[in-house]
């Protein structure tokens, strides 16, 4: 079966797709650190919840940072990955 071939972006849109990434970064990082925050402040505060929650940040911080248009691994990371995950977390 043959495959279509890829469709080049032109560089607004990659633009676009970087700047929307960022927004979705910092969305699930927020999300998270209040995650933490919560965790934290918690009776009886899951350890193991905190160092997910810990390592979750610090990896979306580095993603956050290394975004740019010619790192397509980390915008689809942003926009395949975490905005579902936010869409169903607002839509639930």
């Amino acid at each position: 079966m043959a495959t279509k071939p890829l469709v080049k972006k032109t560089t607004d849109e990659l633009q676009i797709d970087c700047e929307v990434a960022a927004e979705v970064f910092a969305e699930y990082l927020a999300f998270c650190a209040k995650e933490l925050a919560e965790e934290r402040d918690a009776d009886s505060p899951n350890q193991e919840k905190i160092e997910t929650l810990e390592k979750q940040v610090r990896e979306l911080k580095r993603d956050k940072m290394s975004i740019g248009v010619d790192n397509t691994e980390v915008i689809n990371k942003a926009l395949y990955l975490y905005a579902p995950l936010l869409k169903k977390r607002t839509t639930v």
